[in-house]
């Protein structure tokens, strides 16, 4: 909800409430206004908007102070915050005679009325916009990720699999790659211009094979170097994939 209406990345959101979780006097309870933990939640999106600094030292700070509201007060007021004696007198007041909720309401409700509603206001900017995009299309690519990376694992290895019996000679690649040299073989002598640039066509399109595979695999291991590899061998192959079959093509018309 946060992360909506702000622009600000779900994941520095909920990162923000990891800290909170750490200070063990700040949750959620059943009535009206009793949710602290949401609340500070969305405090600390307004502060760092407002403060200009990341939601991790937001956290901490509203963190600090909802714990231990009379130290905390002390602490908020050094970056800025407003507490008058009055208030400052209330909060310890009721934190000394163990009435933790009220003090951290009324710490929350100075917290409001300085910077609430900064994280929506941003949000409602032009950039705040791009953001909103920029964090939409973040958690779509995270999604179809989760959706597709079991079927490119899968892929993948059947490729590294395939790959590695045109390499051995070994299994269906293996036979696969034998009917292809023996059929070569058989014509070589009658076709053989032909044949020169159809060998160089087929070991392109092993060359596109294996770069595809090279960069499922480098994807889904965040190997980059593999994935580069992947491309300068898809590049290569089908450089010469082209290159073949156009001599294939031609030889005929020059002999």
């Amino acid at each position: 909800e946060v992360s909506r209406y702000s622009g600000i990345d779900d994941e520095a959101v909920q990162s923000g409430e990891n800290l909170l979780l750490t200070f063990t006097k700040i949750r959620d309870e059943t009535g009206r206004g009793n949710q602290i933990f949401t609340r500070a939640t969305k405090i600390v999106a307004d502060m760092s908007v407002a403060l200009g600094q990341d939601m991790k030292s937001s956290a901490i700070q509203v963190g600090k102070a909802l714990n231990d509201p009379v130290k905390g007060v002390t602490a908020l007021q050094r970056v800025g915050v407003s507490f008058t004696e009055k208030q400052r007198d209330q909060i310890k007041a009721l934190a000394e005679s163990g009435k933790q909720m009220e003090a951290q309401k009324l710490i929350l409700r100075e917290l409001t009325t300085e910077f609430g509603g900064s994280a929506k206001a941003a949000g409602d900017t032009t950039a705040g916009a791009m953001n909103k995009l920029k964090v939409s299309v973040g958690n779509l690519q995270e999604s179809l990720g989760a959706l597709l990376s079991p079927a490119l694992a899968t892929a993948a290895e059947k490729m590294a699999t395939f790959l590695q019996g045109l390499q051995d000679g070994t299994g269906s690649a293996g036979r696969f790659r034998d009917h292809v040299v023996s059929a070569f073989q058989a014509v070589k002598t009658a076709v053989e211009p032909v044949l020169v640039g159809l060998v160089q066509a087929v070991r392109g399109a092993f060359d596109i094979i294996r770069g595809i595979a090279l960069v499922l695999s480098g994807l889904l291991r965040g190997d980059f170097g593999r994935m580069w590899d992947g491309i300068e061998s898809i590049f290569r192959g089908s450089l010469n994939a082209v290159v073949g079959i156009v001599r294939a093509i031609t030889a005929p018309i020059r002999t």
